[in-house]
């Protein structure tokens, strides 16, 4: 019998010092790009339901805020396909999610496929993006996109085998498996820049980018823990999970670390931000809005968290003001 138990998450929204706008078509663009994603069908015939009520165009709307209507839409359609192939693959054994991920990665890199809804979704995709790229972003997110395609092969394993990474190994696998680094890639887009690689390998600007990066996968983990417990297996893929194994915590004394990692991750990002030097001129008016797209991004994700029902259902607005969140008694990761 299932034991609800309460969990005070951590104030993000306190933590988080970067700004949150709205796009001024979000409407338009949800509208559009979930009957997209809901005609191929990929989650099954309530696809189209399943999409509107996520509204993953919300979360575009709030991280590409700056983006013509164009570039919003193509985005848009990046995150939707995103959720699509996760919660696919979230149902699928270790073979089939290689199988899936594998059509879906080959198409994006030009291939045909099949006639299934992976196939057309992708190609669909891929006909529109592609061209909206710089040569330089365009190869960074095809090679991001890659790895993360891998990456949900990897977990599919992962939760067969109910295998717990350490906190460090799955840091490093996390920034792969989320596709949080092709949604970074699309802000060159979005922006019309094309940055050289020269700024990626730069050390300080890389642990700025991985802060960012940890901080949203940190934030997804945190909010969308209550769901993925509830599912067995599917929480072992999860930063509370790991931090309550490796760490040997309660699952408040987790959320309580994960709070406290985050606040170490903004407090790294804006130094770093702050030491950063300079390129050159024209490269650094360029790096100025990627910088403000990827701050969009930990920001705009924790305010969406609250707005969709993905995630905290018909409490999100109680849980919102009081970070109280009941949690079954019988997690699989208890």
């Amino acid at each position: 019998m299932s034991i609800p138990i309460e969990i005070k998450l951590p104030d993000l929204f306190s933590l988080c010092p970067f700004p949150i706008s709205l796009h001024p078509q979000y409407k338009r663009v949800s509208l559009e790009s979930n009957a997209w994603v809901g005609t191929y069908e990929v989650l099954g015939p309530d696809s189209c339901a399943i999409f509107t009520w996520i509204d993953t165009p919300l979360l575009g709307s709030y991280v590409y805020s700056y983006a013509t209507y164009d570039k919003l839409r193509i985005a848009c359609d990046l995150i939707n396909m995103i959720f699509a192939m996760d919660d696919l693959s979230d149902e699928q054994d270790s073979v089939a999610a290689h199988s899936t991920m594998d059509l879906h990665i080959g198409v994006l890199f030009g291939g045909q496929g099949d006639a299934s809804a992976v196939s057309r979704m992708s190609l669909s995709f891929r006909e529109r993006a592609m061209e909206q790229f710089g040569p330089n972003s365009l190869r960074r997110f095809l090679t991001n996109y890659k790895s993360y395609s891998e990456a949900v092969g990897a977990e599919a394993v992962n939760r067969e085998r109910r295998t717990i990474l350490s906190i460090e190994g799955y840091r490093i696998f996390r920034r792969e498996s989320a596709a949080a680094k092709p949604c970074f890639d699309i802000i060159e887009s979005c922006c019309g820049i094309d940055l050289p690689d020269k700024v990626f390998e730069d050390p300080t600007f890389k642990r700025m980018y991985n802060a960012a990066l940890d901080m949203l996968l940190w934030s997804n983990d945190i909010y969308s823990y209550n769901k993925e417990q509830a599912e067995p297996g599917h929480s072992y893929a999860n930063f509370i999970t790991v931090v309550m194994k490796e760490k040997g915590l309660t699952v408040q004394q987790a959320f309580d670390y994960a709070g406290a990692e985050f606040r170490t991750l903004i407090s790294q990002f804006l130094t770093d931000k702050e030491a950063l030097l300079s390129f050159d001129t024209s490269i650094d008016i360029d790096l100025k809005p990627y910088i403000a797209g990827i701050e969009s991004w930990v920001s705009g994700y924790i305010q969406f968290s609250f707005e969709t029902p993905r995630y905290f259902g018909e409490e999100r607005n109680e849980v919102k003001k009081t970070h109280i969140v009941k949690l079954r008694g019988d997690s699989d990761a208890s």
